[in-house]
């Protein structure tokens, strides 16, 4: 829904997830909407791109999504 609002119109269904090129359209369309302010290293950056995956646009300053930062942190780093 956020992203279709964010495009201004209904491009995408909920069955568009289970697609990997329409989901990868999505995230950009996502991440290019709530990321572009986001400061910081490359590492930083992506670790504040899965925190708000996973709790919404504000996800980088919840206390609630710091594990799944870290985990994502642990994962970049290890490529």
């Amino acid at each position: 829904d956020d992203v279709n609002r964010i495009v201004g119109c209904e491009l995408f269904k909920y069955s568009d997830r289970d697609n990997p090129e329409k989901s990868y359209d999505m995230a950009r369309v996502y991440f290019g909407h709530y990321s572009k302010k986001l400061k910081g290293s490359k590492v930083g950056i992506l670790v504040a791109m899965a925190r708000q995956w996973n709790g919404g646009p504000n996800g980088h300053k919840k206390k609630a999504t710091k594990g799944y930062g870290e985990k994502a942190r642990f994962l970049i780093e290890a490529f």
